[in-house]
């Protein structure tokens, strides 16, 4: 029997043998140590396996991990992924948020019925669950937040957020040519009438503890969505996928034409990669980045009335090489992420 620890660090391992009469023997205790992951999983990865997967919430508030089989579908019977519910909430995911390998869940919600809204880091398992209060390991939710009241842009609800990947990378301070921060996933947060770029959070989850949020769009940010397509230009940084309602549904991908991510929203650096994506027709999309592994974007997007859930595959500037379907169960989902 192979048994696989699900998280690293110190482990226990209770053994003892029952024979063919039902006899127990004494139990025996084994104390061993797991080390982590040599490399995170893959960007949408939810479980290790190597494939994109997808987090859902479906119309009753529960949040469901969707498993990815590596050829743009998904297989059926999802697993449910918390034990709580997640109405009124917004998700994302993208990045290893605590350091551990495994992509977390970032939820917005707010507190209690009139209460400001709130951001939380839900540490995924390594296996897809959403943690808010696991049992095993050091996998509690915990709040993200910011040191300065003035740059939380979230408080009084957003429309969307966004965890988009490390637009900045490890940073050099002091200018001696090695980094002096980690590498942290970046949070983009539309409020409805301006998006915002943090740059990541320190150890104690504040958003602006080594820079303030930069402001990337202050137009139409009322009837956009964003997605997180991964490096499509090939510079070797995150881009933004933006759906605009303005443009009847147009995508395009911007690139931020400066190392941090300032410009990110300049649509002198962005390319059109599909038209006719207005919520009539595609309620709700997300980026994979990657469902079927050969390194181009790939889209999942639910279709009116029809529960369907489809595979935009192989996206380039010409729009998608193939559409199939990934699901036919996605009747009243709320959200993607």
């Amino acid at each position: 029997m192979k048994l696989t620890p699900t998280w690293a660090g110190p482990q226990q391992l209770y053994v003892r043998s029952i024979d063919r009469a039902g006899n127990r023997s004494d139990t025996r205790s084994y104390l061993f140590y797991a080390n982590g992951l040599s490399e995170p999983d893959k960007d949408g990865d939810l479980d290790g396996d190597g494939n994109a997967d997808l987090w859902g919430i479906d119309s009753k508030g529960v949040l469901h991990r969707w498993r990815g089989q590596g050829d743009g579908t998904l297989k059926d019977h999802p697993r449910p992924a918390s034990n709580t519910t997640w109405d009124d909430a917004l998700i994302t995911h993208r990045g290893d948020w605590n350091g551990d390998g495994y992509e977390d869940l970032v939820a917005l919600r707010p507190d209690g019925k009139d209460g400001p809204h709130r951001l939380w880091l839900h540490p995924n398992d390594g296996f897809g669950f959403a943690c808010t209060a696991c049992r095993t390991g050091d996998y509690q939710r915990s709040e993200l937040t910011v040191q300065d009241p003035e740059n939380n842009h979230w408080k009084d609800g957003a429309r969307q957020i966004l965890a988009i990947g490390d637009i900045d990378g490890a940073l050099d301070l002091d200018g001696d040519g090695e980094p002096d921060t980690a590498s942290h996933p970046d949070l983009v947060v539309n409020d409805g009438k301006f998006i915002w770029l943090y740059y990541g959070s320190d150890d104690n989850g504040n958003l602006d503890a080594l820079r303030d949020p930069v402001l990337i769009g202050d137009t139409g940010a009322d009837r956009v969505t964003l997605g997180a397509p991964g490096d499509f230009n090939g510079d070797g940084r995150p881009d933004l996928l933006v759906r605009s309602e303005a443009s009847g549904g147009d995508l395009h991908v911007y690139d931020g034409g400066e190392p941090d991510g300032i410009g990110l929203g300049n649509p002198d650096h962005r390319t059109r990669i599909g038209w006719n994506w207005g919520t009539d027709t595609v309620p709700l999309f997300t980026a994979a980045p990657d469902a079927d592994n050969n390194g181009v974007l790939d889209l999942w997007a639910t279709t009116t009335g029809s529960g369907r859930l489809r595979t935009f595959a192989n996206h380039t500037a010409d729009g998608p090489e193939s559409i199939i379907t990934a699901s036919d169960d996605f009747a009243g989902y709320r959200s993607l992420g």
